[in-house]
């Protein structure tokens, strides 16, 4: 059976925000026929065949995902907290010895308060500054944003465009808050979710409390994605309050 916009559900996660038991959690809903497109990652999402999957999910942005026509739906997270739990996800997977790129490298060398103020290591640049902003917008590939710099889009536009294309999901979550996500997503697409927890970072520190500069040093990270993630609280407020029964 072929599937069609109306059927057909797109996922566009973004890394640490819960999205590998999202999507994990959407396939079994839909059910054990559902047909996953099998990568992840925007290289190998570009001009596939859409008609032939049910689901598509991956770290791609919204420039190769949109097009494919179907319920686009993501999560966003705390962007301190994404910062944060990214550090300690990579040390691990280091520790592991599941990943030996150099931004993993990187976490193992040096602790949190000293990663903070590395600008120059173009992985971190791409998967950390202004990350779920650029993905909403247009891509989260650095070669890309670079290109759309170079053509000289301003701040101000992207994180307007990555608002817009936010308003423009079916649904969209807060990772903290993944009951409301599908509370959310079974009122707006009829299917119920089951989310499990996976991917969970075991050698994050309990209670840890950052110091104001290193605070102050994430947030030069991440200041447009706080933009990002402000509007997402509103958003996801305003469609919790639309989902409850009237006095």
């Amino acid at each position: 059976m072929i599937s069609t916009p109306q059927t057909r559900i797109l996922h566009l996660h973004i890394e640490k925000c819960g999205g590998t038991a999202l999507r994990t959690a959407i396939a079994r809903a839909i059910g054990p026929a559902t047909r996953l497109f099998p990568k992840q990652y925007e290289r190998d999402m570009e001009a596939i065949e859409a008609d032939q999957w049910d689901l598509i999910s991956g770290h791609c942005g919204w420039q190769v995902l949109q097009p494919y026509g179907g319920h686009l739906v993501t999560v966003l997270r705390d962007p301190v907290d994404r910062f944060v739990s990214s550090y300690f996800f990579w040390r691990d997977m280091y520790r592991s010895g599941k990943d030996r790129s150099h931004r993993a490298v990187l976490t193992d060398v040096y602790p949190l308060d000293e990663f903070v103020k590395i600008k120059d290591e173009q992985s971190l640049i791409q998967g950390l500054l202004n990350a779920m902003t650029w993905q909403l917008a247009y891509s989260p590939v650095l070669p890309k944003r670079q290109a759309q710099r170079a053509r000289g889009i301003t701040e101000a536009e992207l994180i307007a465009t990555a608002i817009a294309h936010l308003g423009e999901c079916a649904v969209v979550g807060l990772q903290e808050h993944m009951g409301d996500f599908a509370s959310h997503f079974e009122q707006r697409l009829g299917l119920k979710l089951d989310i499990e927890r996976v991917n969970v970072t075991e050698g994050r520190p309990g209670g840890l409390e950052l110091s104001a500069a290193t605070r102050r040093r994430i947030l030069e990270w991440v200041y447009l994605d706080m933009e990002l993630y402000q509007a997402a609280c509103a958003l996801v407020a305003a469609r919790t309050r639309q989902l409850e029964p009237a006095a």
